[in-house]
């Protein structure tokens, strides 16, 4: 694989050179992938493109297959190109020693989305190999083709001065405006204030060169403002009022993010030279006054009679308010007083514990005739003399370094007992020169945390235990309990008859059942772990005896038996007075038991150790079942899925089909796994519409079993049909989460997935 252009320029708006352009160029909106199949096999490359940069969105990139340069390279018959969807990938087959072009056309939006910039592109080749054995086949290889794009910026701005008028007269010169610069582009914007000196106004600005960043994904503009103020170098006493706009121009400065594109670069091989320095330039783009901005001169006195009037008529509003505002600011001139002189106080405990009803003493500044409180208490604390010494003195100065030695005062707060052993928080509150102000005086609050007496020490509770018991169990035989928190020690009942411990964890119990108790019969059940007072679990449970065997007589009770040698029939008396098996009759053939059922405890357990992912313990499940019995359905079916995980379809056809036939048309665990193994067969032979009706067949068939769900998701995943798959891992945690959550296998498919 190649990768003819590893820069492409990009201009937002500008649509993609249809043209492919020879190796070494600067692609103009394109690149061109060449894929040369050096193997001895047909192989298949999907081509797609990645980017990391956040600003980059996946839809600016598509692909075209160029038409193949000879017949040599023609796709092979029934075997189209296959693109993603909006094109965002693109499938071509290749012969073996064929060659084929891809061409990758970026179409970038003239938007402020597209942030000009350098965009570090991989175009990702994934190689799959065609053939009879794909289903066999799951490695793929990947290769990575790095390139780069450069998206070119585009300037889209404006300006504006607010407010429009401001006045000024004899005593006031200045009026603040704002000059509101707005980014619509997809590059920083850098411009230039430029001022002339004009004869009646001067403009101060704190910078004459503003940097406006581009709009953030999202945001259709990006804004910033500048404080400009006009000042005014008239100063009449006595006229008319008299405008004078602002003569301020703001020109853009040509400093893009990235170099421009070299002249040479688009007539021959070379590079876009993106690395290269930029240096500024001025340009043509401004924005030019606005004469309805403009500072107004009103002077002192207007020039007619009329103008006079409406002047006082229009200050009249303003004498009134100046008035009412000197009344309130008498009012708050005490309060402010306090507040700013007298209400900086500052307070700590001495220590951050004291006992129930002892005194605590406090330092800080203007705490003389304060008044503390105890946590969201209304009601002050009781004051007490405190603790005063050299060693008390020198402690507060070195916790209040604020508060000046001449300024420290100490005071002392009795605790309530009722306080005992809780954490406490003091606030302190100064009281003002004027009793009435006090209240509306601010509160300080101590960062010291103080513990009245012994903390109480709160019971920890006790974290929940949880078991898990089968529903039967085996005679003399032993079964786990599984849970968590089931201590290290307790006792089983059954009914009044505890349970023989072979092991108990923290995580799992190992008994074995009393002897003498009912089969088949439920029996009450309690474990009971120890110290504590009730049992963690309470049900009932069977005890079956799986030896149990059922005996039948071929002729039955009244039934015949064949005769030698003037014998009757067994069952009848004979005519000379004489027995069945007397006179001159034959002996009783034996009686022909039937041979036992095998129970499917093997095959139950190569299916559980499957789940587990324990193929050591499965295969040697599976060859117990079939030596008991060689029909055995269930066996035969995991049988089969067993050797398709060792990749030998071949030998797997012959239990899956014989599975199928024992297993019947109805439902049930086995006819599930029959039908589950039988579809990972079909999906090994490239039947994807068989594969995928099995696989829903054998969830109809048992709702219950995982080992469908956990093969139908593969099935899923390795078509892209990840939401699918989802909803497939969810549906078993749903229909059997014991046995779901007991599977190691499919606990690791449902964490990939991101289910836990």
């Amino acid at each position: 694989m190649k990768l003819l252009q590893t820069e492409i320029d990009i201009e937002p708006g500008r649509k993609p050179q249809k043209q492919a352009l020879p190796e070494g160029w600067v692609g103009q909106g394109t690149a061109v992938v060449r894929l040369k199949n050096n193997t001895n096999q047909e192989n298949a490359y999907k081509v797609r493109v990645r980017c990391d940069n956040p600003y980059w969105q996946e839809t600016w990139a598509s692909f075209a297959a160029l038409p193949p340069s000879g017949s040599e390279n023609a796709p092979p018959a029934g075997k189209p190109d296959q693109y993603g969807p909006n094109n965002s990938d693109v499938t071509v087959y290749v012969t073996r020693g064929g060659e084929r072009d891809v061409m990758v056309l970026f179409d970038v939006p003239r938007s402020y989305d597209a942030r000009a910039g350098l965009y570090r592109l991989v175009i990702q080749v994934e190689t799959r190999v065609v053939g009879p054995t794909t289903g066999l086949r799951r490695k793929e290889r990947f290769t990575e083709l790095k390139a780069v794009g450069i998206i070119r910026p585009f300037y889209a701005w404006s300006s504006e001065i607010t407010p429009e008028t401001r006045k000024v007269g004899f005593f006031r010169r200045s009026a603040d405006f704002e000059l509101v610069l707005v980014n619509e582009g997809n590059d920083w914007l850098y411009c230039d204030l430029r001022q002339p000196k004009p004869k009646d106004v001067l403009i101060e600005m704190p910078s004459t060169r503003i940097a406006v960043p581009p709009p953030e994904p999202g945001q259709e503009r990006s804004v910033r403002t500048i404080p400009v103020r006009g000042i005014s170098k008239v100063r009449a006493f006595r006229g008319e009022r008299q405008p004078m706009p602002l003569p301020l121009t703001v020109a853009r400065v040509e400093a893009p993010t990235v170099a421009p594109l070299p002249d040479v670069a688009k007539y021959e091989p070379a590079s876009a030279n993106c690395h290269a320095a930029v240096v500024e330039d001025d340009t043509q783009d401004l924005r030019l006054p606005q004469n309805d901005k403009a500072l107004i001169n009103c002077p002192l006195f207007p020039a007619t009679l009329s103008g006079c009037l409406g002047a006082i008529a229009q200050n009249g509003k303003g004498l009134i308010m100046t008035i009412i505002g000197l009344i309130v600011a008498a009012n708050l001139a005490v309060f402010m007083f306090e507040q700013l002189f007298r209400n900086n106080i500052v307070a700590e405990p001495y220590r951050s514990q004291v006992a129930p009803g002892g005194v605590l003493t406090m330092g800080g500044r203007w705490l003389h005739g304060a008044r503390v409180f105890i946590d969201d208490d209304p009601q002050p604390a009781e004051l007490a003399k405190p603790v005063e010494n050299e060693g008390v003195r020198n402690t507060f100065s070195n916790l209040l370094r604020a508060v000046h030695p001449a300024q420290l005062q100490l005071i002392g707060v009795r605790i309530p007992e009722s306080y005992d052993g809780k954490r406490i928080r003091l606030t302190v509150q100064r009281a003002g020169a004027l009793p009435f102000l006090g209240p509306l005086l601010p509160k300080h609050k101590c960062g010291t945390t103080v513990q009245v007496g012994t903390p109480k020490k709160e019971p920890v509770p006790a974290k929940k235990s949880l078991a898990f018991v089968p529903p039967t169990v085996t005679p003399k035989q032993q079964f786990t309990i599984r849970g968590q928190n089931l201590g290290n020690g307790g006792r089983v009942m059954f009914g009044n008859e505890p349970a023989a411990i072979k092991k108990w964890q923290s995580n799992y119990i190992l008994a074995v059942p009393p002897s003498g108790m009912p089969l088949n019969e439920p029996i009450e059940v309690n474990v009971w772990p120890e110290n504590r007072e009730e049992p963690i679990w309470r049900g009932t449970i069977k005890i079956v005896d799986p030896t149990a065997q059922a005996a039948a007589q071929p002729g039955g009770p009244g039934g015949s038996a064949p005769a030698s040698g003037g014998g009757t029939p067994t069952g009848q008396a004979p005519a000379g007075g004489g027995t069945a098996t007397g006179g001159g009759g034959t002996a009783r053939p034996p009686i022909v038991t039937q041979p036992p059922r095998v129970t499917p405890a093997g095959a139950s357990g190569a299916y559980a150790a499957i789940l587990r992912g324990d193929d050591a313990a499965a295969a040697s499940a599976i060859n117990s079942a079939l030596a008991a019995n060689a029909n055995d359905p269930l066996a035969l079916a995991l049988k089969g899925y067993a050797l398709l995980r060792d990749e030998r379809a071949g030998d797997a056809r012959g239990p899956i089909a014989q599975a199928l036939r024992l297993s019947g048309g109805g439902s049930g665990r086995t006819r599930a796994v029959a039908l589950t193994a039988s579809a990972w067969l079909s999906e090994v032979s490239n039947d994807a519409t068989s594969a995928e009706r099995q696989y829903r067949a054998a969830i109809d068939a048992d709702k219950t079993c995982v080992l469908a769900y956990y093969s139908y998701t593969y099935f899923l995943l390795d078509n892209n049909r990840r939401m699918e798959a989802v909803e497939q891992v969810r549906a078993a945690l749903r229909q059997n989460a014991r046995e779901a959550r007991g599977s190691r296998k499919f606990m690791e498919l449902a964490g990939k997935l991101g289910i836990r």
